[in-house]
């Protein structure tokens, strides 16, 4: 090979190992590179999946103002509202909504759209500036350079990690339709007035989606509309039993605005962009809680139940001791002469009659027959029954025989029949009713028996109390000799009494709000278990440590100056009480009932007011409970004749 030759093949050779050096450098860093674009991938989508697993509990939102009236109880201490609790407040503001709806007054509905608005109306609103918060791409940022910092991207550089662009962070509203972490008891569906009939739920559900409570899941980002409200209401998917995972980005970007119509609803997934040097990548991401659900409920709700207070009496009422009250055994008792006659004490007028006649046949010549009998006849002989006899049915210290008749009156049974002055008898806390029976038996300690009607005394006028409390007792019982015959009831016991079994059935509907998994032996416990005296006020709520009471302490949260929204339901049972609560046989110590005649008729009523309210101020609702008296029939009637004792 000549020198030419060999010149050749080294140059040839020179420009290979050139070529060859420049392709391995080359492949080298093309390999780096998608090397390094993987790496900070991989950085990027553990960043951006770490801010939608934090997206669930930070960003929160302090409650302020009204927000913590309203939905206080359901952030515990902290005050502050968080994505996994932000459904509980729609939740809430939902079922106020509700109630209200079924209410359909302008002040409950208004109520209900206040409660609504702050919640998801602007961006003042709770989810208004949680969602400005979620779309912080400097506040989120955090989240992810947490997770993309420990991925290492060495293949692009030993001191290169992954940084958050926060300028092109994007929140999205992914999964419409898909469960919220917030499910619903029926039992928390109000009822139509009047009636026991619950209002269809109007929102959509997840059917195939249920806790384990086994209620339906309320479907996100789905408008709910109630009717009259005329806000929207919407929820976010949160898809309870999956966890935060990534998306593609179609996925993502179509579904980066947020649907009409549903107010200011935070997003629920997110998308990150992570650099280093000069390369980024982009990294999508939704939200999803696993456990972390709820049902919807009013847990500071309240309900105020009110007794009307009681009336009072001091006086002296007879017994069977008092010889007013004593009837002769059947009989004639035949007095002294007091110069006008002779004077009989009888329960045998027939007999009376017999024997006046035929001692007035006798002294006329007149035939008479035989005597009458002389069986029953004490005193006196019965030949001096004159014309001019009074007869009196009952012993009487008005009457001026009295003293002469007493003496022997006693002698003749052997019985110490004397002149009680009464048992002294005092009530602060008496039904109208029992206050009317009271004074019928104080009356009845002094009236005169003698069967004259110009007698003042022979009828008694009673003054029925204006309206009272309500106390437990059995509309067709007799009760006989007790001034106080009824005692403090339930609400178990004095609702149906009123005939307001729907007003119970409302009133656990609202305990079912206060606590949508109480069962139904703890909402009877409350109903059943706690009496309510006249002139108590006591409040039902659940309790810090979780179960529905009732108290006559107000939980702290109560307003007092809350007025419920809705229209009063009154509710009452009208009953006569002549031979049974009043004038009763053994009143007053009489034998049996002590006047034959109530003129007019002596009614009671007994009554309950539930004035429904939307859950404004937490309040739920107020029981009202009173009783009414009335002569007639008619409430409030107050002016009565008690007449012909016996």
């Amino acid at each position: 090979m000549n020198r030419k030759e060999k010149g050749a093949v080294l140059t040839l050779s020179l420009a290979f190992i050139i070529v060859f050096t420049l392709l391995a450098g080359f492949f080298f860093l093309f390999g780096k590179l998608i090397g390094g674009n993987r790496e900070l991938q991989n950085a990027t989508d553990a960043g951006g999946l770490n801010v939608a697993k934090q997206a669930l509990k930070r960003p929160k939102v302090k409650l302020t103002g009204l927000e913590q009236t309203y939905f206080g109880g359901l952030t515990g201490t902290s005050q502050e509202v968080d994505l996994l609790t932000y459904n509980r407040c729609v939740g809430q503001a939902m079922l106020v909504a509700m109630n209200a709806s079924t209410e359909g007054t302008p002040r409950a509905l208004s109520n209900a759209q206040q409660a609504i608005d702050l919640v998801c109306t602007g961006n003042n609103s709770i989810g208004g500036r949680l969602s400005t918060s979620l779309a912080s791409g400097s506040d989120m940022g955090q989240h992810f350079a947490h997770l993309a910092s420990a991925n290492l991207v060495r293949m692009i550089g030993a001191d290169s990690s992954t940084s958050h662009m926060d300028s092109k962070y994007e929140t999205g509203y992914m999964k419409a339709g898909a469960a919220s972490n917030l499910d619903y008891n029926p039992n928390c569906l109000p009822l139509y007035p009047g009636t026991n009939k619950r209002i269809p739920f109007v929102g959509n559900v997840v059917t195939n989606k249920q806790s384990g409570r086994k209620f339906n899941y309320i479907s996100g980002y789905v408008n709910m509309n109630i009717q009259g409200i005329g806000r929207p209401i919407s929820f976010v998917p949160l898809r309870p039993g999956s966890a935060p995972h990534l998306v593609s980005m179609d996925d993502f970007n179509a579904a980066a605005k947020r649907p009409g119509n549903l107010g200011t609803v935070p997003p629920n997934a997110f998308k990150a962009f992570g650099a280093a040097k000069d390369l980024s990548a982009a990294a999508g991401a939704i939200v999803g809680c696993l456990g972390a659900d709820y049902t919807a409920a009013i847990p500071r709700g309240y309900i105020v139940i009110s007794n009307g207070g009681g009336h009072s009496f001091s006086g002296t009422l007879g017994d069977n001791q008092n010889i007013f009250a004593q009837e002769l055994n059947t009989g004639i008792f035949v007095g002294p002469n007091d110069g006008s006659g002779n004077r009989a004490y009888t329960t045998n007028p027939t007999l009376y009659s017999q024997w006046l006649t035929y001692n007035q046949n006798l002294a006329a010549g007149k035939p008479t027959g035989p005597a009458p009998s002389s069986q029953g006849i004490y005193g006196a002989s019965p030949s001096s029954i004159k014309s001019g006899a009074t007869m009196l049915t009952y012993m009487d210290a008005g009457n001026p025989l009295y003293a002469q008749m007493l003496p022997k009156f006693q002698a003749t049974y052997g019985a110490k029949y004397l002149n009680s002055p009464g048992v002294p008898f005092s009530s602060n806390s008496q039904m109208a009713i029992e206050n009317v029976k009271t004074q019928v038996m104080a009356a009845f300690q002094h009236v005169k028996r003698v069967h004259d009607p110009t007698d003042p005394w022979y009828s008694v006028t009673t003054n029925v109390p204006g309206p009272t409390g309500l106390e437990y007792f059995n509309h067709s019982q007799a009760y006989s000799n007790i001034p106080d015959f009824a005692k403090p009831g339930t609400l178990s016991q004095l609702l149906p009494q009123a005939g307001a079994n729907n007003i119970m059935d409302q009133i656990a509907q609202r305990m079912y709000q206060m606590k949508p998994d109480a069962t139904a032996a703890e909402i009877n416990s409350v109903l059943s278990g706690r009496v309510i005296p006249m002139g108590a006020v006591m409040y039902i709520y659940k309790s810090l440590a979780g179960t529905l009471t009732m108290t006559t302490t107000a939980p702290t949260w109560v307003n007092i100056n809350a007025v419920p929204d809705g229209n009063p339901q009154f509710m009452h049972q009208t009953y006569s009480t002549l031979y049974r609560s009043v004038d009763a046989a053994g009143d007053g110590g009489a034998p049996v009932y002590p006047y034959m005649h109530s003129s007019p008729v002596l009614y009671g009523d007994d009554q309950v007011t539930f004035t429904p309210s939307s859950g404004h101020n937490n309040l739920l609702g107020e029981v009202s409970l009173s009783h009414q008296a009335g002569f007639g029939g008619v409430p409030g009637a107050n002016v009565g004749v008690f007449s012909d004792p016996n």
